[in-house]
């Protein structure tokens, strides 16, 4: 019998996770589903947790949560070994599950099933990036996206209790709409091998997958398994054009604004004169100087 690890974010998606897990729980014992749960109680226990499932020699580790489970499990699983081997399942009951998503992974209970008996193991890219920490230096895992800037701020503006509640897509729209009023920019440099630019911008985004923000269409052209990843920059616009521009980052379009630099890499420096904050699938983490590079074909997903 396989020994099936499942790490569960109860606090996900405002609380309602809980729910959704409690029912799903139910249903997977009911088809004959064994497994060993634990719960995260503060955040960044997933990433220890996971870390002993590995040790324990788990056969398979799920996430049940949003992208920031899955960032959570994901790095613990990496700490104990890279490449990692142990496959990983993704239970997407989050707020956020752009990661899941852009995998064609969803949350009806045949199709979980299906993944933790007979799913079919997908190898994906990862990308890691050192950056500031409050200590020193700190070094994580991601699986979808790294965002500098605005886009990091983004993260602080969903949490607050006005808008915690509120589903993400919804959620994201409106801190969008709040960050381009502020202005907030920064001057950047970003350097990557060949190709190097210094310019004053709002934000920038590192991209291993397409969606972000609930599924935002971000990165319409990245692919997690192409070892490779979408560096996109987003110049200081002013609030009118930045305004106009909102609604073209749900379809990808805004990388049409001849404005926008987009290139695809394998590894970048960033650093700028005031410290840039930077989140990793929606957990911020700390501010430049940052390096960043994708680590191909490094996990192995249930699909």
């Amino acid at each position: 019998m396989k020994l099936i690890f499942m790490i569960v974010n109860q606090q996900a998606c405002g609380g309602n996770a809980g729910r959704h897990w409690s029912r799903l729980a139910d249903l997977l014992r009911k088809r004959d589903i064994h497994f060993e749960e634990r719960v995260t109680e503060h955040p960044g226990e997933g990433v220890k947790l996971a870390r002993q499932a590995v040790s324990l020699g788990a056969d398979i580790i799920a996430a049940a949560g949003g992208d920031g489970t899955v960032h959570e499990v994901v790095n613990g699983m990496a700490q104990a070994a890279l490449p990692i081997q142990t496959p990983l399942a993704i239970i997407p009951i989050g707020r956020g599950n752009d990661f899941a998503e852009s995998l064609g992974i969803n949350c009806r209970i045949e199709t979980i099933v299906r993944r933790l008996t007979q799913g079919r193991e997908k190898r994906v890219d990862l990308g890691y990036l050192l950056c500031q920490g409050r200590d020193g230096t700190v070094g994580r895992y991601f699986v979808n996206l790294a965002a500098g800037g605005q886009a990091s701020e983004l993260v602080h503006l969903v949490e607050q209790p006005i808008l915690r509640h509120v589903p993400a897509r919804a959620a994201y729209a409106l801190a969008l709409g709040m960050t381009a009023v502020r202005e907030h920019h920064w001057k950047v440099r970003v350097a990557s091998p060949g190709e190097s630019t210094e310019e004053t911008l709002d934000a920038v985004l590192i991209c291993n997958g397409p969606l972000a923000g609930g599924g935002m269409q971000v990165a319409p052209d990245a692919e997690l398994d192409d070892s490779r990843l979408e560096l996109i920059e987003i110049p200081h616009l002013g609030r009118g054009e930045t305004l106009r521009e909102l609604p073209h980052i749900y379809s990808g379009a805004y990388l049409k604004n001849p404005k926008v630099v987009h290139r695809t890499i394998r590894e970048v420096e960033i650093t700028s004169a005031e410290p840039l904050p930077f989140e990793l699938d929606g957990e911020v983490v700390g501010t430049t100087p940052v390096y960043c590079m994708v680590i191909p074909r490094a996990l192995a997903v249930l699909v």
